[in-house]
């Protein structure tokens, strides 16, 4: 009688746990991209593009910057070479943070002095 019991209910806590480790990876931060990580994804392509002899394949990520409601700014850096000359890139994304839609992007060559 005993093992009767004993076998559903093992079984329903097994289910459970299994559930609720799922369910507890969002809050405990496992494996989760930071919220930059889809600009910075766009800012190697636009690197790529125009860079395409370059290997780009990382970023520094410089911060984010609140321009209104509407906008904000996250912007990377990039060390890429110009023939074989190293070069500094600056890719800015302007977005909308309540749509999490791309508003403008922006590539520059920084001086290196």
């Amino acid at each position: 009688m005993h093992k009767r019991i004993a076998l559903p209910l093992i079984s329903f806590a097994f289910i459970i746990g299994l559930m609720a480790s799922y369910t507890l990876q969002d809050y405990i931060g496992i494996a989760q991209e930071p919220d930059y990580a889809k600009w910075g994804n766009m800012a190697i392509t636009i690197v790529k593009e125009n860079y395409p002899d370059a290997e780009v394949k990382e970023y520094k990520y410089e911060g984010r910057k609140a321009v209104n409601v509407e906008k904000a700014e996250d912007s990377f850096t990039f060390d890429v070479k110009k023939g074989t000359q190293p070069v500094k890139v600056k890719v800015v994304v302007t977005f909308n943070p309540k749509l999490n839609s791309l508003v403008t992007l922006s590539l520059e060559e920084i001086k290196q002095q």
